[in-house]
């Protein structure tokens, strides 16, 4: 017998409902005891306990079955998972409370944006719960996910769950409060809040970008916010630079300034020595740029309204150096070789013409086709000095010219024999004149800063390593550093020019902005070079004023202002503005082309170039520095 016929009576019927749900098998359907499925397991008349037909002899079996669900509801407030250990709202607070206090058996995600957060789908299997009911929307488990969302959100204000860096925010805090009472808040150039330094005292690896673990840490990067705006309001310069603006003027107001090589604006680099600052300070400060930027218009000015003979005498010197810029004192202006020829046309032309030295340095580079060209445009009068170093690079071109004519008995040569760029006590000289000679001195190993030549010993596998970590304790990127590693390859290899490039890009601007080109496709195409990255000119753009092999600095991203300029004046978009040494420029596609990183360069490209220090990578040989 079944049905009615066991279960017959209030009382009987109450009884199986009971014991089915003590046994966790009452069956539920969206949030409603299932009575079609009891009926059917049970034997129960179809519709019975429902009453569907609303049979009065049914009345009291739907009356049961509605109380006793009435009651659950009551008590347990959901009842679709009242067969699951921790199916219904009570025994889910049960479970949440245990685990305040043993978070280590909360399932949390590896990564992701959700990272250090819990893992829903991980907390269903381990506490036997239905995926789907946290993983899609079922408005029958909505109260659970409400619940685990908002303990979830309890442990992340408390700092238990949440990704590395954002449990350790409240230390983070704390350090900065300190800072902020002793005035010592670390700001970069931007004037704001410097991360990486932040985050370095607290374990940031030296290659990992601090905007990523600002996305993946929404806490840290509210609190870095927090920390902006207060340097914001309590009298923080928003450019590093600012506080130089009174050493500056001071400069400014000299007439003894020194132009870049364009002889049109007042040197960075020459400013930032006198300041003993890095040039970028200077850059990235508008305050500054300002008074640089009138200062050069004043001297542009005078320069304009002393188009006359009396103004400048160009006389006085049997030979004139057409890379320096005269400098009247008398009459405080400023020129540049062009506007010398402006002033004085025929006049200068014809004394240049019959007075002029020529003088090419760095001749050992000079190849047959270039003399010849130089050669045929000289009169008798005129004279040469061919001034370079035959044991030096000979030239890419055919023609080994100034090797032959400087040991010719027949032609005129000095011979320089005493080293005037370098003491003697650092040792360089004495190496220099060793490896001419074909003898290997014995040199010490390297010790960081230390003065002279020394080595370091590598291997192709590690070669790569220690050059990344020499080039960061000599000072890395930074400009007042000027260390550069000069390679033998521009191979993708440890010691050639792309792959310490690349690596080194990765280090010092792995988490600035990407530069991208439209290359006639709908989509930017990213050319591998970011904001701040060290770049390297390959070809002569005259136009701009940028020479084959100039280095220089990525600033920042054309401005929205820049674009606009360009498209009205029908010229090409510029995409970024790099810092060189004469001076700022921004360059377009077309220019970006013609660059490369710089951080490492080839030893032909550093031909003539000087620098604080350098990594000279080699494999079969010991690394110089």
């Amino acid at each position: 017998m079944s049905g009615f016929g066991t279960y017959g009576t209030p009382d009987k019927l109450r009884k199986l409902l009971k014991t089915m749900l003590e046994q966790r098998s009452l069956p539920v359907h969206k949030g409603k005891i299932a009575r079609k499925v009891i009926e059917s397991k049970y034997g129960f008349q179809h519709y019975s306990l429902s009453n569907y037909h609303k049979l009065k002899k049914h009345a009291w079996a739907k009356d049961t079955v509605d109380q006793f669900e009435f009651e659950l509801i009551e008590k347990e407030s959901e009842i679709a998972g009242v067969n699951l250990e921790y199916g219904t709202p009570s025994r889910l607070r049960k479970l949440l409370n245990k685990l305040r206090h043993n978070p280590e058996d909360i399932p949390l995600n590896p990564q992701g944006d959700r990272a250090g957060r819990i893992s829903l789908r991980s907390f269903a299997d381990t506490y036997e719960l239905p995926q789907a009911a946290l993983t899609k929307k079922a408005p029958m488990w909505k109260w659970m996910r409400d619940m685990l969302t908002e303990f979830d959100e309890e442990l992340y204000e408390q700092g238990i769950t949440g990704t590395v860096w954002e449990r350790k925010v409240p230390d983070i805090r704390t350090y900065l409060e300190s800072l902020s009472e002793n005035n010592e808040l670390p700001i970069n150039e931007l004037g704001k809040l410097n991360r990486k330094s932040v985050m370095f005292k607290f374990g940031m690896p030296a290659n990992q970008s601090t905007s990523v673990a600002e996305t993946r840490a929404p806490k840290l990067k509210a609190l870095f916010q927090e920390y902006d705006e207060l340097i914001s309001h309590h009298g923080y310069s928003q450019y590093a630079g600012d506080k130089y603006k009174d050493d500056l003027l001071e400069i400014l107001e000299k007439k003894e300034l020194v132009l870049d090589s364009s002889s049109r604006v007042i040197s960075i680099k020459w400013l930032a020595e006198e300041l003993n600052i890095a040039k970028n300070t200077i850059r990235t400060s508008p305050n500054l740029i300002k008074l640089i930027d009138a200062r050069t218009q004043t001297l542009h000015q005078t320069q304009q309204r002393g188009l006359t003979k009396k103004s400048f005498n160009v006389y006085g010197a049997t030979t004139l150096n057409l890379g320096a810029t005269p400098y009247s004192e008398k009459h405080g202006r400023v020129y540049s070789f062009s506007s010398l020829i402006e002033l004085y046309s025929l006049e200068l032309a014809e004394k240049v013409g019959t007075t002029l030295h020529i003088i090419i340095d760095e001749c050992s580079m000079v190849d047959l086709y270039s003399l010849v060209r130089v050669f045929k445009r000289l009169k008798p009068s005129q004279k040469v000095i061919l001034v370079g170093d035959a044991a030096q690079l000979p030239p890419v071109g055919a023609g080994k010219v100034f090797h032959i004519l400087s040991g010719a008995l027949g032609a005129p040569v000095t011979r320089l024999n005493k080293v005037w760029r370098q003491d003697a006590g650092t040792g360089i000289p004495m190496v220099s004149q060793a490896i001419r000679g074909g003898i290997w001195e014995e040199l010490p190993n390297f010790d960081r800063r230390g003065v002279g030549v020394s080595v370091f010993n590598a291997d192709s596998a590690n070669i790569l390593e220690m050059v990344e970590k020499i080039y960061d304790e000599l000072g890395g990127n930074d400009e007042q550093a000027d260390v550069k590693i000069i390679c033998p390859t521009t191979k993708d290899l440890g010691w050639g020019t792309l792959g310490i490039n690349r690596k080194l890009s990765q280090i010092y601007a792995c988490n600035n902005q990407q530069v991208s080109v439209n290359r006639g496709n709908t989509a930017l195409e990213p050319t591998g070079l970011k904001v701040g990255d060290i770049v390297m000119a390959t070809v002569n753009n005259w136009e701009k004023e940028i020479m084959n092999g100039s280095l220089g600095r990525i600033i920042r991203l054309a401005a929205i202002s820049e674009i606009d300029e360009a498209k009205q004046a029908s010229l090409p978009l510029p995409v970024i503005l790099v810092a060189f040494d004469n001076g700022e420029v921004l360059l377009d596609e077309n220019d970006i082309e013609s660059l490369q990183w710089g951080y490492a360069i080839t030893c032909h490209k550093a031909q003539g170039s000087q620098f604080r220090r350098i990594i000279i990578p080699g494999i079969k040989a010991p690394i110089a520095i």
